[in-house]
C-alpha cells in the first residue's frame, strides 16, 4: 500500500510538472505573438504608402485624423532653409462604416484640393500567404479661383480609381500592385497631361519590429504626354507606431499629396520631405 501511494504522488507530479510547463510554453508563445504585431493580414499601417493608397482599412466604428505636411524643394538656396520655409498641408478624415467600407474627406493648401474618398475591401485572407484585395476611388475638387468670372469658384479636377492588392511575406516584407485610372475634367495645373491617364504603382514596406518599419513607392505613369515636362514618381520613408498614432517621415520627388498629382508629377531633378501622422480614434 505505502509503494503505490509514492507511486501515485509520482504520477501526480509528474502530471503537474508536464501541465506546468505546457502552460509556461503556451504563456511563451502568446507573450511572443503580442511583442511582434508584425503577425498581422495587415499589409501597410496608414491608408496611403506614399502617393499610392494602400489595402489598409478603417475598423468599424473607428475615426481617423491624418495630417500630411510637403516641405519645398531641397534645391532650394539657404535663405528659403532649403525648402523647408514653403510647405503645404492636408488634413484629411478617415471613418470605417462596417470593416469592409470606409468614407474619407481631405483638404490640401496646394490647389485648394478638397477629396471625397471610399474604399472597399473586396477580399482577405490569413495565413500563411496574407492576401488583401480593396478598390478606392475618389472624386477630387480644385478650389482655386479663377480670373475668369464665368469660370465657377469650385472646378472639378478629375475622378481616381484604382484597385489595390497586397500580400506579406515571412510576416516582414509587404508587397502591393496598384493600377490606376484618372480622368480629368479640369486639368489645371497638369496642362501637360493627358485627360485620361493610366498608372501603375508597385510598393514595398519592411517590418522591422512591432512599432516601425521603412517603405518604398514607385508610380510610373503609362501614357504620359509626349510634351509632359514630368517624369516617375519614386517616394521612400520610414514610420514609427506609438499606441494609436503613426508618424511617418518620407523623401519623395513629387510634393502633391492629393490622389492625381503625387502620381503624376514626378519631378526629375527635385526631391521633397513630407512629415505625415495618423491618429486613431
Amino acid at each position: 500500500m505505502k509503494i503505490t501511494f509514492d507511486r501515485t504522488k509520482f504520477l501526480l507530479a509528474i502530471l503537474i510538472c508536464l501541465q506546468f510547463g505546457r502552460s509556461h510554453a503556451q504563456e511563451n508563445r502568446n507573450s511572443i505573438a503580442k511583442k511582434d504585431s508584425c503577425q498581422t493580414t495587415e499589409a501597410f499601417r496608414s491608408f496611403k504608402v506614399s502617393q499610392t493608397q494602400s489595402t489598409k482599412q478603417a475598423e468599424k466604428g473607428t475615426f481617423y485624423l491624418s495630417t500630411n505636411f510637403r516641405f519645398g524643394s531641397l534645391n532650394k538656396s539657404f535663405d528659403q532653409l532649403f525648402g523647408m520655409d514653403n510647405i503645404t498641408a492636408q488634413f484629411g478624415v478617415n471613418y470605417g462604416f462596417t470593416k469592409f467600407f470606409q468614407m474619407g474627406l481631405s483638404r490640401e493648401s496646394l490647389g485648394k484640393m478638397i477629396t471625397l474618398s471610399s474604399k472597399f475591401r473586396i477580399y482577405q485572407k490569413g495565413g500563411n500567404f496574407p492576401l488583401n484585395l480593396s478598390i478606392y476611388g475618389s472624386y477630387n475638387f480644385r478650389g482655386v479661383k479663377h480670373v475668369s468670372q464665368e469660370t465657377p469658384y469650385f472646378s472639378a479636377n478629375g475622378i481616381f480609381f484604382q484597385p489595390i492588392i497586397s500580400t506579406k511575406l515571412f510576416n516582414r516584407l509587404s508587397i502591393q500592385l496598384s493600377p490606376s485610372f484618372m480622368k480629368m475634367n479640369d486639368i489645371g495645373i497638369l496642362v501637360f497631361e493627358n485627360e485620361s491617364s493610366y498608372a501603375l504603382s508597385v510598393s514595398s514596406a519592411y517590418w522591422i519590429n512591432k512599432r516601425a518599419s521603412i517603405f518604398l513607392d514607385y508610380s510610373t505613369n503609362l501614357n504620359r504626354h509626349q510634351n509632359s515636362p514630368y517624369t516617375d514618381v519614386l517616394s521612400l520613408g520610414a514610420e514609427i507606431e506609438f499606441q494609436k498614432n503613426l508618424f511617418r517621415f518620407l523623401i519623395s520627388n513629387s510634393s502633391f499629396n492629393d490622389d492625381i498629382s503625387s502620381i503624376l508629377t514626378g519631378e526629375k531633378d527635385r526631391l521633397y520631405i513630407g512629415v505625415n501622422y495618423l491618429r486613431e480614434f
